[in-house]
């Protein structure tokens, strides 16, 4: 309980920031190996390839890989991926109805 209180609850704050770093790390270099690995494409591409068009600054490469940050909170990419799903479900289930309930006594 004491190590609990000690690390969870904000005592230590930079140990919470690492884990919070090294959580978004790990989903970020998840979602580019699974984006290089599916894409066909990239199948046959080498590892000399690849540190080349980073370089080079390739534009294709930059369009394959933005896809992966839609999982990381913070990004223009997640931002835009709940907007498009938000437009979504506006135009399935139409615009938002707010009620509100009111009574004499308030």
């Amino acid at each position: 309980k004491q190590w609990y209180q000690r690390r969870v609850r904000g005592q230590n704050m930079p140990y919470i920031f690492y884990v919070a770093a090294e959580h978004e790390r790990r989903k970020i270099n998840q979602s580019v190996f699974a984006a290089l690995r599916n894409v066909g494409s990239m199948k046959s591409v080498t590892v000399k390839d690849l540190l080349s068009m980073v370089k080079d600054s390739d534009s294709s490469l930059h369009r394959r890989l933005t896809r992966c940050f839609t999982n990381i909170p913070g990004t223009a990419q997640y931002c835009k991926n709940a907007l498009l799903k938000l437009r979504a479900q506006e135009e399935k289930f139409g615009p938002c109805t707010w009620f509100m309930t009111t009574s004499p006594a308030e």
